[in-house]
């Protein structure tokens, strides 16, 4: 992924962990920054944090969950994670600028809570929301 970025002459390390080369399966997957941050989401949906290798967490992501409301839920959190991720990435290495996972989670929720609370998905799933009552206890 750094290889695109030849101008910088960054280090190919993981600019969150420095701990391994950078990759995507390392980025999402296998870092401790993205783990922490991952698990601070599950915790926060109550979900148990899965520490699992890269393909099952794509079948958990898919399969996981059959009640289709929790499995919408999940993905969006996912999602808000990984963006929380590429957004961590780029700000140090553009901005030089660093977040502590705790920093960055409480930013995801407020996120995810404006994007919720206006959108479709929201005012489908009632007041009874599960993820909506999360949201409004976190901010």
């Amino acid at each position: 992924m750094k290889d695109n970025l030849p101008f910088l002459q960054v280090s190919p390390l993981c600019e969150l962990c420095s701990g391994a080369e950078e990759s995507c399966r390392h980025l999402f997957f296998e870092c401790d920054w993205s783990r922490n941050l991952l698990g601070l989401a599950a915790n926060w949906i109550g979900v148990e944090a899965v520490h699992f290798k890269f393909q099952n967490w794509l079948r958990w992501l898919r399969y996981g969950f059959k009640v289709k409301w929790r499995r919408q839920m999940i993905r969006a959190v996912v999602a808000a994670c990984v963006y929380t991720i590429w957004s961590e990435r780029n700000r140090r290495i553009f901005r030089h600028q660093q977040l502590h996972p705790h920093q960055a989670f409480r930013l995801l929720q407020t996120e995810l809570a404006v994007k919720l609370v206006n959108s479709n998905w929201a005012k489908a799933n009632g007041p009874n929301s599960f993820l909506l009552d999360r949201i409004r206890t976190a901010i």
